[in-house]
């Protein structure tokens, strides 16, 4: 009895064990800077979407950027539009069409304790035909935010709603965004700087469309010098033997050329 129990107990370790279960998942790929912007973008325009930030005044010039703009863009109007009570405004001019305005704002400058303040004077002409107000001081040219001298002058001319142009699309919270050439780079090299290139110059001529769609003379100037300047490029990879092939008989643009997606 005791033998069998000996054989049985060798049996046992001599038993083939069952080799451990087989994992196929695919390895993940890094996360890059490309793509975790994409997935953050989408996160926070759902959050544009199902939320808002409240207004603070009963104003329809502050609603309607409320009702437009992305929660961040809409807090950096909200930094402009209750940076006014810094400010005074003074007429200097007021025509049939264009009025030219001062505005003074209370600057501070310097760091720490060694700061001091003193009126900064800015100058804001208003079109009384198409409440248009340009600031010498060119927040909206260059960041796409209208300023507090704007804002000042426009509740000066009892402007209760600004012009589409002065809303920019690409800050809209119903904006869907495409991203049609989110390089995925996986080995860290130079990959890296074409998508940085890439992202630059895709950001840059959203703002020069941005700045021109409003006006067919804006239009005609941008399309020419991108005209211009694709084939200042099409002739420097020529010169430097490359094989790329573009076409280049479409040269001159127009309205027509565009063809819109059907509804």
């Amino acid at each position: 009895m005791e033998r069998l129990a000996t054989i049985r107990a060798d049996d046992h370790h001599r038993r083939p064990q069952s080799p451990p279960p087989i994992t196929t998942s695919a390895a993940k790929p890094p996360v890059t800077t490309s793509t975790a912007k994409v997935e953050n973008e989408k996160h926070e325009d759902a959050k544009d979407l199902q939320s808002y930030i409240p207004c603070m005044t009963t104003t329809e010039l502050e609603k309607q950027f409320q009702s437009a703009y992305t929660h961040a863009k809409f807090k950096e109007f909200h930094d402009e539009f209750f940076g006014r009570p810094n400010c005074s405004l003074k007429e200097r001019k007021v025509g049939d069409v264009w009025s030219e305005y001062e505005v003074k704002e209370d600057m501070t400058f310097g760091e720490g304790e060694e700061t001091w303040t003193r009126y900064v004077p800015f100058t804001v002409e208003f079109n009384g035909e198409t409440n248009e107000a340009n600031c010498n001081c060119r927040l909206f040219e260059f960041k796409g935010m209208v300023c507090r001298h704007q804002l000042m002058v426009f509740h000066e001319r009892r402007v209760q709603r600004v012009l589409e142009k002065y809303v920019l699309r690409r800050w809209r919270k119903n904006l869907k965004r495409t991203h049609t050439k989110i390089r995925i780079n996986y080995d860290n090299s130079s990959s890296t700087i074409e998508a940085r290139r890439h992202d630059n110059m895709c950001n840059l001529f959203n703002e020069v469309v941005d700045l021109a769609e409003d006006s067919q003379e804006k239009y005609d100037k941008v399309m020419g010098r991108l005209q211009e300047l694709k084939r200042e490029l099409i002739e420097s990879l020529v010169m430097c033997g490359s094989n790329m092939v573009f076409d280049t008989r479409n040269d001159s643009f127009s309205l027509q050329d565009a063809v819109l997606p059907s509804k």
